[in-house]
């Protein structure tokens, strides 16, 4: 189902802070995208979980107006990181810089698409070897084991 929804261009919809008004706005959306589909395999598909959880629709719908039933959100997320390639272009420039998934890294926070393609990490993880080794041996580390 996440496949159909993100073969439709549902990827991404998130309701969590709206208000009762905005999610029925957000809902009446997603079924002008495609709304056969909606009403045929998303309902089936809907109708069939909330059947699995021992309930009907619209006594879902009755409890939670009542407040006996709470619906939580579900949510899928799909990072797509950029190459080495791509971060040396003028487009991968703007998405760094407008990344908002970041890591601190030595005291700054770094993208993610920095961190797995522009050898961040792998700069990470030989410094922390490098400390772990200093730690278990005592001594600098470097190439013949004395900080040289």
């Amino acid at each position: 189902m996440l496949r159909a929804c993100a073969y439709r261009g549902l990827r991404g919809i998130n309701c969590r802070d709206d208000t009762i008004l905005e999610r029925l706005c957000r809902a009446g959306g997603v079924l002008l995208v495609d709304p056969r589909w909606v009403l045929g395999p998303l309902r089936r598909w809907a109708l069939e979980r909330i059947a699995g959880l021992g309930t009907s629709a619209p006594r879902l719908a009755w409890d939670y107006l009542l407040g006996r039933a709470r619906i939580d959100n579900f949510s899928v997320v799909s990072h797509h990181f950029m190459s080495a390639f791509e971060l040396l272009s003028e487009k991968g420039q703007e998405r760094v810089a407008a990344c908002v998934f970041r890591v601190p890294v030595d005291g700054k926070m770094v993208s993610m698409c920095r961190v797995n393609a522009g050898g961040v990490r792998d700069a990470a993880y030989v410094s922390i070897s490098d400390s772990t080794r200093q730690t278990q041996t005592g001594r600098q580390p470097g190439l013949n084991g004395n900080g040289i």
